[in-house]
């Protein structure tokens, strides 16, 4: 599930909400390397505050984490 708002930044960035930690880590790794700014969630507590606090350009979410997965999020 993603979620898109208009950059209003030069690097483009993402947030990337996972409770596995090696995929977070292997994805931010990807991801930096190709020149964007990565932020990683573990935990479903505070997301939607993330979200409004960075702004980023686009969310990619695990559609099943406990408490708030992707679904609900959206």
């Amino acid at each position: 599930t993603c979620a898109v708002s208009p950059a209003s930044h030069s690097q483009p960035r993402i947030l990337f909400f996972d409770d596995d930690a090696d995929i977070l880590e292997l994805c931010s790794i990807i991801l930096r390397n190709r020149g964007y700014d990565v932020y990683t969630r573990k935990s479903s507590n505070g997301v939607l505050d993330e979200v409004a606090q960075v702004q980023p350009d686009i969310v990619f979410m695990d559609g099943r984490i406990p408490d708030i997965g992707g679904v609900e999020a959206t």
